[in-house]
């Protein structure tokens, strides 16, 4: 199993999956090494359903958005060929 591929990130471990990502842990290359979740949309299996799709442009619009300590902090929004890619904060519980 490959981890992505995330410029200025680490990923170290996956952490879980479901029907359209998977998400993974990882930190930042530079500074302080924060770590984040790294969530992982897989295009190919977003690309056949249009309120997936739909659902993913609606939690990008909210997350760049929204701060409350309760909800995430979406970091950085990128992409590669395979993946949609949302670097957030990590919650500590």
């Amino acid at each position: 199993m490959s981890f992505p591929k995330i410029e200025g990130y680490v990923v170290t471990e996956k952490l879980g999956t479901g029907s359209y990502s998977t998400v993974y842990k990882g930190y930042t290359k530079v500074g302080a090494r924060t770590v984040v979740a790294v969530k992982c949309v897989d295009k190919a299996r977003v690309k056949h359903s249009g309120s997936a799709v739909d659902n993913l442009v609606t939690e990008i619009r909210l997350l760049k958005t929204l701060t409350h300590p309760h909800i995430v902090q979406m970091r950085e929004f990128t992409w590669d060929d395979k993946c949609s890619i949302f670097c957030n904060s990590w919650l500590r519980h």
